[in-house]
């Protein structure tokens, strides 16, 4: 043993957390506070590197960085160094390394805002306009539930009240039921769009027509990542499982127990998704906090001084015939 390799030792001093099943060998993942112990695919020195792109491009990542790639390649696969392995592909990938965005100023401390559970209320927001798609598409419809962070993102021609209503009944009431709440305008999807706006840069093509064909791809990716605010990613938050992905399918998945019956598999879920969302009311409650506090040591009020020329809004209080919107008036700050 001692004339064997650096791997071979480790793998001996884990020689307990090994079982081979039907012929491929997994460890087991020991448990932690918010997850169960799981088994991980021990993967080749051969297939590190595909195995690494599985879990930063494609259905299930689409270009994150290295924490969240980090998190696709933990929950399905182990080798030593996988963590190290793992960001030196990230700052090697060529669509991550040719996009980058600044960062917008802080003019007004963060007001968090909280909720208590899955689509209690969901916050709708519109982008654009973007370029033409070949589809006619020009703008983007966002949909964020804050609790489970399920986010769906649509393509849309026009941002018409009437086409918004329909894609939101259709598509999200429908599916998901009527939310106690409806938050729009700008009230906390930023992040998101930032986000959003980031993937879309790192995988669309250089004629800019086909972003909205991206979009089911993006969402996908972003719905089967692990959020830093819940520490869960939001397919299980949702479904109660994590969605199988291409990796899956082919690097293969670990057997799993099924339950007894109907009855059995209802009480374990019920169970199971009761522990998420207490730990997810936790986290929250941390993120919002720790968010809140580093956002604001960057922020930088505007002020006033007496005398200068400022632009004020003046709401109307009287409906003028063939007029639209607020007068803004140009005026001197004397107060």
């Amino acid at each position: 043993m001692v004339s064997e390799t650096e791997n071979v030792k480790r793998f001996v001093s884990d020689w307990f957390r090994l079982e081979l099943i039907d012929g491929v060998l997994y460890r087991h993942k020991p448990a932690t506070d918010d997850r169960p112990s799981y088994l991980q695919l021990l993967v080749p020195a051969s297939m590190k590197h595909e195995f690494m792109k599985e879990g930063h491009e494609g259905i299930t990542n689409g270009h994150y960085g290295a924490k969240r790639t980090a998190d696709q390649v933990q929950r399905r696969g182990f080798w030593h160094g996988w963590r190290r392995d793992v960001k030196r592909f990230c700052r090697c990938c060529g669509n991550c390394n040719r996009y980058f965005r600044g960062q917008l100023p802080r003019v007004a401390p963060l007001q968090p805002l909280v909720t208590g559970a899955p689509f209690e209320r969901l916050h709708v927001d519109i982008t654009g306009p973007h370029p033409r798609s070949r589809r006619g598409s020009v703008y983007i419809l966002t949909c964020i539930d804050p609790f489970t962070k399920w986010a769906e993102a649509f393509a849309i021609p026009n941002k018409e009240s009437s086409t918004v209503a329909h894609v939101l009944v259709e598509q999200v009431f429908c599916r998901h039921g009527m939310p106690i709440s409806l938050l729009t305008d700008r009230v906390a999807v930023e992040r998101f769009h930032r986000t959003l706006n980031s993937l879309i840069g790192r995988t669309i093509s250089e004629n800019q027509r086909d972003w909205d064909t991206l979009l089911p791809y993006i969402m996908a990716a972003y719905r089967s990542s692990r959020h830093e605010s819940t520490q869960y990613s939001p397919n299980y938050l949702v479904f109660g499982r994590e969605t199988r992905s291409p990796a899956d399918l082919v690097f293969g998945t670990p057997p799993t127990s099924v339950p007894a019956n109907v009855d059995d598999f209802i009480d374990e879920v019920e169970v199971r998704m009761k522990q998420a969302y207490a730990l997810v009311r936790r986290h929250l409650g941390i993120a919002a906090n720790r968010n809140k506090y580093y956002y604001d040591l960057r922020v930088k009020p505007a002020t006033f001084p007496v005398g200068t020329w400022v632009l004020y809004f003046n709401p109307r209080k009287v409906v003028v015939a063939n007029t639209q919107g607020p007068i803004w008036s140009l005026g001197l700050l004397d107060q």
